[in-house]
């Protein structure tokens, strides 16, 4: 348990601010989380401000974070939510706000905080290291909570009981733990009768999608981390594939 437990995501952005702002430590942990080659030109030890929720964006496109240097401008989007919702074009609507605030001699770094298992992650590594034409803004791949745990601890070498207490409330919430399964759990996962009757049920998945899809429901998957599917009309996964078959053999 945390003192932190049952943060939102506005909530682990403030918290994380002012850890960030306060403690070195913690800054250079984010900065050693950047990739390699930014790690020179961003120099989190030494910063001029950091300001969150910032207004006066362009659009949406409003940062939740903003950490300013002598020579470098980063801009950090949080989620902390693997569902999470990823506006259209949120990673590029950055860049003109970043454009607007940057001053003559720094350089502008765009950057997503995500869960490993965030839905939309693969549309942000799509946009990684895209430029804009000026040449002095970056879309950075996004990085991941757990690389930012990792390198802010191990937890007894951290300097104060206020980080270990975000350390473990990060830990908790983003890192997975071993999962240690019997051998009468292995036997049964690796059992023909359990392949069979996955097998069956995904049977009847995919006849509940086609009797739908069939009788014009709107069917699509949510996600590619999602074994299920969206019936609009349901307004929910199909995640009870007995009752569905029974609703579509009523229309």
């Amino acid at each position: 348990m945390s003192i932190f437990d049952g943060l939102n995501e506005n909530a682990v952005t403030i918290v994380f601010r002012n850890l960030l702002y306060r403690y070195k430590s913690v800054r250079q942990a984010l900065q050693r989380t950047l990739p390699e080659d930014i790690r020179k030109k961003v120099n989190l030890s030494c910063i001029n401000s950091i300001e969150t929720h910032r207004s006066g964006g362009i659009g949406k496109g409003i940062p939740d974070l903003v950490i300013r240097g002598h020579d470098f401008i980063l801009v950090i989007e949080i989620k902390v939510k693997e569902e999470r919702g990823l506006q259209p074009a949120q990673q590029e609507a950055y860049v003109p706000w970043t454009q607007k605030d940057i001053q003559d001699e720094q350089t502008g770094f765009v950057l997503f905080l995500i869960p490993a298992g965030y839905h939309h992650q693969e549309e942000l590594k799509a946009q990684a290291y895209e430029d804009d034409q000026s040449g002095r803004i970056r879309i950075l791949p996004p990085i991941y909570w757990k690389q930012f745990v990792e390198k802010l601890g191990p937890p007894e070498e951290l300097e104060n009981e206020l980080i270990r207490e975000f350390y473990n409330h990060l830990s908790e919430r983003f890192v997975p733990k071993p999962v240690i399964f019997s051998t009468e759990e292995i036997c049964l996962m690796y059992s023909k009768e359990t392949a069979s009757g996955i097998s069956k049920l995904m049977n009847i998945v995919e006849q509940v999608k086609d009797k739908l899809k069939s009788s014009g429901f709107q069917v699509s998957k949510p996600n590619p981390y999602n074994y299920g599917y969206n019936f609009s009309s349901l307004g929910r996964c199909c995640m009870n594939p007995i009752a569905d078959m029974f609703l579509a053999c009523c229309l």
